[in-house]
């Protein structure tokens, strides 16, 4: 974790001396979503490991629906126990459920979990992407937007079903492409600590520290 707060640093530095702007940062953030995340997930999971196989990939798919409908249940729960105002909630809800688990969970795992570890991240990175387009938008809009699942559909989906698809029968692909996925998700961690320490920098944190509500939910 001391090597991803220097990354995060180097992120609020690069801010601060206007090497990244917002727009820089903005064009960053869809290369990272678009290419670099996908390849990662790519990368990720190894169909040669053994503990690779089908049985693996059911049983994290149902530790991820067991884990998430909690979340959701808490997800309602928590912001009435915190006594947070009825325009608010649903901003407690959404927090409670959804974790950055995709732009900056996965760069975060890869680099401190096991590589075993990483078929439970990518399963819950698409359960995450069902459920935000799902029951996130619905919360978010108080019930008045409809359910849009073409959502689901982008890069970072598509990319953690083929490699659940790659790791539960264990097929290898050809030595160019797994390199290049390799090369590309290796940009990954560092891109990503980056733009979270831009996002940093340009947040009123003090503001943060002093809502004791976010405390309680933390």
């Amino acid at each position: 974790m001391a090597v991803i707060s220097l990354l995060v640093l180097i992120g609020v530095y690069l801010f601060k001396k206007d090497v990244v702007d917002s727009q820089t940062s903005k064009k960053l953030s869809a290369i990272v979503a678009d290419v670099c995340n996908p390849a990662i997930i790519l990368a990720s999971l190894d169909p040669n490991s053994v503990t690779s196989g089908k049985k693996v990939l059911l049983f994290a798919v149902l530790a991820g629906v067991v884990i998430h409908i909690f979340y959701v249940i808490l997800g309602m729960i928590m912001p009435f126990l915190y006594g947070v105002e009825a325009g608010k909630r649903k901003f407690y809800t959404m927090m409670m459920v959804y974790t950055n688990v995709g732009f900056i969970g996965i760069p975060v795992a890869k680099a401190v979990l096991p590589k075993e570890a990483m078929v439970y991240v990518i399963v819950c990175n698409v359960m995450y992407s069902l459920l935000f387009y799902t029951h996130g938008i619905t919360v978010l809009s108080s019930g008045k937007e409809k359910m849009n699942l073409l959502k689901v559909i982008n890069p970072g989906t598509i990319a953690a079903v083929f490699s659940m698809v790659i790791f539960a029968f264990k097929i290898k692909l050809p030595f160019i492409i797994d390199n290049t996925i390799a090369y590309v998700g290796n940009a990954t961690v560092f891109l990503s600590m980056v733009l979270l320490g831009v996002s940093i920098a340009r947040s009123d944190i003090i503001k943060g520290f002093k809502n004791k509500k976010l405390w309680l939910h933390v």
